[in-house]
């Protein structure tokens, strides 16, 4: 784990990254690793980052914070691709979370539980995003027509 750490490390630097990005790439990567050891999850696939996003989720970790481990995960799977550890970068489906606390009526609980659903399922990123997508115009819609027929 360390030398993959420090072989990250050097691949963020040739980056020309400020010592402060690398400093917290790689504090997000110790802490994916961490993960990984714990779940005993050894191979890093797509799988493997779709489960570390859905544990995120799932310990209700704020917003912007899984953001922004997901962006320093995507960034190592660049680096496993260019360093030939992975024959694609295995964090390609991998997105951002949206945050649905804004949402009326509880469409954001709703939509985050069914996502995370999906998600349990092993369903692709594009195939939630699509679905995710679907049922929030849905449920926008009756939240509509429900306020349509409270004016009349």
């Amino acid at each position: 784990m360390n030398n993959l750490l420090k072989n990250f490390q050097l691949y963020l630097k040739n980056k020309n990254l400020t010592d402060k990005s690398i400093k917290n790439y790689i504090s997000d990567i110790r802490r994916f690793l961490r993960w990984t050891a714990k779940n005993n999850l050894s191979q890093f696939n797509e799988n493997t980052f779709g489960l570390y996003r859905e544990g995120l989720i799932n310990q209700k970790t704020n917003t912007k914070s899984i953001n922004r481990y997901l962006s320093s995960i995507r960034i190592f799977g660049l680096f496993l691709q260019e360093k030939e550890l992975a024959p694609i970068n295995p964090t390609l489906a991998i997105e951002n979370v949206k945050n649905y606390d804004n949402q009326p009526n509880n469409i954001g609980k709703i939509l985050q539980e069914f996502q995370n659903s999906l998600v349990k399922e092993k369903l692709s990123q594009a195939t939630i995003k699509n679905y995710i997508s679907d049922v929030k115009q849905f449920l926008e819609y009756l939240n509509k027509i429900k306020s349509l027929k409270a004016n009349y």
